[in-house]
């Protein structure tokens, strides 16, 4: 088993997972653009982590670019944001 079959395994059970949760925040009115803002802050989140820091280095915003796949600026913007930004106002186009 490859990397590529590794990475296609993690993503079908990846989508298994999100099905029901995606479910539930449909029924509440959380729309897509919302929950993607989301899924990018846990990205930004999670590589931030010690976890995946390198030792004795600080986790820098490129660093932490190059490991989720977006932007060095959307990365900025979403370490640095104040919590009431973050909140933000409910864009569902229902409600």
């Amino acid at each position: 088993m490859g990397p590529d079959d590794l990475r296609e395994q993690l993503k079908t059970a990846y989508r298994r997972l999100l099905n029901p949760l995606i479910r539930i925040l449909i029924r509440n009115g959380v729309t897509a653009t919302e929950t993607c803002e989301l899924i990018r802050r846990v990205f930004v989140d999670a590589a931030s982590s010690g976890e995946i820091q390198l030792p004795r280095r600080r986790q820098s915003d490129s660093r932490i670019a190059i490991l989720t796949g977006l932007s060095r600026k959307e990365v900025y913007r979403l370490r640095h944001e104040t919590t009431s930004t973050k909140e933000g106002a409910n864009l569902s186009r229902v409600m």
